[in-house]
């Protein structure tokens, strides 16, 4: 992407349809992704090197981009969780512009409850910042420090969902959540 700090960059994006166009956190995910490969490819080489001729075999191959799994952030897409079916809302590229698809998901049941809970402490959370907002606006610092320091932390044993993984198995197209369980002592 041309920025004022990189006017010429070595691969631009406007050589890529729609990449120009793309949600930021989308390419920075990207970017992490490739990033990932790269460093990976370099260091099962490196490793490779190492070893002597008679029990190298063949060299790892240079990582090809073919169907590859989305990491989805934050931000990237929305989930959509019913009774009878759950669906991911995730803005994608049609070939001619940027566009909401929605992607039928599987969760399995453990992780519906866990993800009940962890929308039930986002919920908390997001009405203890409010809270706390509203004290600083009354001139409540003091207050609003104190409420933020007892109520504002992550309660234990409670998940916490950063980032999902879409991926399709061959039939189905699934998202992957890991939860974090934050325990005593890991806050």
């Amino acid at each position: 992407m041309v920025t004022e700090k990189h006017p010429a960059p070595a691969y631009p994006l406007s050589t890529i349809p729609g990449a120009e166009d793309a949600p930021v956190v989308f390419r920075r995910a990207a970017i992490n992704r490739a990033t990932g490969m790269a460093k990976s490819y370099r260091s099962h080489h490196k490793r490779w090197e190492a070893l002597p001729e008679s029990r190298r075999g063949k060299a790892p191959a240079i990582p090809a981009v073919r169907s590859m799994p989305v990491t989805l952030y934050q931000g990237m897409g929305i989930l959509v969780r019913g009774e009878a079916r759950s669906f991911l809302r995730v803005k994608v590229w049609n070939g001619r512009s940027w566009r909401f698809q929605e992607y039928p998901v599987a969760i399995a049941p453990y992780q519906r409850a866990l993800l009940s809970t962890a929308e039930v402490e986002a919920a908390r959370l997001k009405g203890v910042r409010a809270e706390v907002l509203a004290m600083k606006k009354a001139g409540r610092e003091e207050e609003a420090k104190t409420f933020l320091t007892t109520e504002g932390k992550q309660r234990e044993e409670i998940p916490v969902m950063e980032s999902g993984t879409l991926f399709h198995d061959g039939k189905h197209w699934r998202f992957h959540i890991p939860l974090a369980i934050l325990r005593a002592g890991h806050i």
